[in-house]
């Protein structure tokens, strides 16, 4: 049986949560209380004691009186601290998310003899927003973790890389999909822009 959280260590998550949803929205710049308050999902009283306990720990100010009063982060955070997705997935779950374990449906195959692929499995978590999943199908996640599997191997067998048979653990990589800026850029895609864009990404990633 699964033990119940303490009574403190879930508002202290609850607390890191909510910090975290203002923060991640004064990233994008100062806001208004009421822009604020769309964006984080907090109610009035929620958003006011936050923002209040924010303020006097010094993370963000404010500045503005009445209908111009806005805030702004004091913070040096960088987008590796705001996007946590320990807060996004807790988010996701909370306003009833679809769950998929295993998508590509790996445990119900013959030809892997019932069981997971290579040690690796998928999760998806989708916002209940977005009624249909058509992004990817199941061959297509199959193909990215076969894809994982085979560079992992093609390293150890080049000698690039190498691993201990000794350890043991989970190893999570996760790829947040934001669908509103996904389908802006694939309606703004120009093939020469995309090319120039990943060859100087890929130029970056030598140094």
């Amino acid at each position: 049986m699964a033990r119940k959280k303490e009574p403190y260590k879930t508002q202290k998550e609850t607390k890191e949560r909510n910090e975290h949803k203002i923060l991640t929205a004064l990233s994008m710049g100062s806001m208004k209380n009421s822009e604020i308050k769309r964006v984080s999902g907090l109610s009035d009283a929620g958003l006011s004691s936050v923002l209040t306990r924010m303020r006097k720990d010094g993370k963000i100010a404010k500045s503005g009186t009445g209908k111009n009063t806005s805030y702004h982060s004091k913070t040096a955070g960088t987008a590796k601290q705001i996007w946590y997705l320990g807060h996004v997935l807790s988010d996701l779950r909370e306003n009833d998310c679809k769950y998929r374990i295993d998508y590509s449906d790996n445990h119900l195959s013959e030809a892997f003899g019932y069981g997971s692929s290579w040690g690796i499995v998928s999760h998806l978590f989708l916002a209940k927003e977005i009624k249909r999943l058509n992004l990817f199908s199941k061959k297509d996640i199959f193909q990215y973790e076969r894809d994982i599997y085979e560079s992992i191997l093609s390293k150890i067998n080049k000698k690039e890389i190498s691993f201990d048979q000794t350890k043991k653990g989970k190893i999570v990589l996760a790829f947040e999909i934001d669908y509103e800026r996904l389908t802006e850029s694939i309606v703004a895609h120009k093939d020469i822009n995309h090319k120039k864009l990943v060859n100087a990404r890929l130029k970056e990633l030598k140094k």
